[in-house]
């Protein structure tokens, strides 16, 4: 008995692993991690015999959890699993077995791996895009203070010019603190 328990065990694990291998290579080949996670969650549905079976992930913010992909209908035991800052997947129903659960544990950690890769990618295009504007702005600044920096070596007494070239440096310093959109050439095209 004791061995035909133990058999069942290692072939239940053998068939979550071949069944989480096989949602990892179609969450792996996903456009993105919402595309992926909706593949997986109608995929351990229609496999795991969970009545319903939901993605709960952050939302913009990460201040709170929204339902993003589900399938099934709602009912009986509600059990839920973390994965990590990817969010949580949560199983209803009475009738799902150990695989489910394996096979939710074999591919947490590759939706979390996948969720940090999007989040770091997102963070790097919203800093490529400070840069830019960054960039934008020394530009506008060098062109406006080169003009009056010119002028003022052009002419005998420096003094005005230099003196516009001041104030104009006030107004830029002025509106950088306080936060006011700088509209550049680019950006006005």
């Amino acid at each position: 008995m004791a061995t035909s328990v133990a058999s069942l065990r290692r072939s239940e694990a053998s068939t979550a692993t071949g069944f989480a291998d096989d949602l990892i290579a179609g969450f792996a080949s996903a456009a993105d991690l919402r595309d992926g996670m909706t593949a997986v969650v109608a995929g351990l549905r229609a496999s795991g015999g969970a009545g319903r079976i939901e993605w709960w992930a952050p939302d913009e913010a990460g201040l709170a959890l929204c339902l993003v992909a589900a399938a099934g209908d709602s009912h009986g035991h509600r059990s839920a699993f973390p994965l990590g800052n990817a969010g949580v997947l949560v199983v209803s129903g009475d009738d799902w077995s150990s695989p489910l659960a394996l096979t939710i544990a074999r591919i947490a950690p590759v939706v979390r791996r996948r969720f940090a890769d999007e989040r770091l990618a997102e963070h790097a295009a919203r800093l490529a895009n400070a840069n830019a504007a960054l960039e934008d702005y020394a530009e506008i600044v060098a062109r406006r203070l080169k003009s009056p920096l010119t002028l003022a070596l052009q002419q005998a007494d420096p003094a005005q010019a230099v003196g516009r070239a001041l104030s104009l440096v006030d107004s830029l310093l002025a509106a950088a603190r306080s936060c006011a959109p700088i509209r550049t050439a680019r950006a006005a095209a």
